[in-house]
């Protein structure tokens, strides 16, 4: 179970609000993106390829 996850049941279970990773730290504050594209891997390898290539 990851804390991030179910912040919760870990302080439930434990009994102290851990703090949150770093890697999930400002997910909830960032900016969203939406892309509709076809069902398809070669699409979404091209999308990947085109948007992200280094």
């Amino acid at each position: 179970m990851h804390s991030a996850k179910s912040p919760e049941k870990i302080r439930a279970l434990i009994g102290i609000d851990p703090p949150l990773p770093d890697s999930p730290r400002g997910l909830d504050t960032g900016v969203e993106y939406d892309r509709k594209m076809v069902t398809s891997y070669q699409a979404f390898k091209d999308f990947l390829v085109r948007e992200y290539r280094a």
